[in-house]
């Protein structure tokens, strides 16, 4: 696995390799709308699962151009919100939604980075 996430769809049996997810906490307005709220790093019920958000780039803004810019976040897919976690674990979640039932396999990063210069060898 050369991406971060691997997520798996267990009724298909269909897999998908991501390289960032984030989870989307849903605004809803008093007219019942939903848009775009916080972002998260961890699963709640409720919460959508967005794959491969894209950084908004700002530095393209300049003063008196604010009202012509329309900035929209970019994604290559967001799931329906989780009914039920099942399973929270640092390298595994399984959960499901409208849509079924779904696995992700975390990729740890288990390469030690040095605390520091030992002492009598810098």
């Amino acid at each position: 696995m050369d991406s971060n996430f691997l997520l798996k769809h267990i009724e298909t049996d269909s897999t998908q390799e991501i390289g960032r997810i984030d989870w989307l906490e849903w605004d809803i307005d008093k007219s019942g709308n939903k848009r775009f709220g916080d972002l998260h790093n961890k699963p709640l019920v409720g919460r959508s699962l967005v794959l491969n958000m894209k950084p908004i780039v700002l530095n393209l803004m300049q003063p008196g151009n604010y009202e012509k810019v329309n900035i929209s976040p970019s994604y290559d897919k967001i799931l329906p919100e989780i009914d039920e976690l099942i399973e929270v674990r640092r390298d595994y979640i399984k959960f499901s939604n409208i849509d079924g039932t779904y696995e992700m396999f975390i990729k740890i990063n288990t390469n030690k980075k040095p605390k520091g210069i030992p002492l009598g060898k810098a």
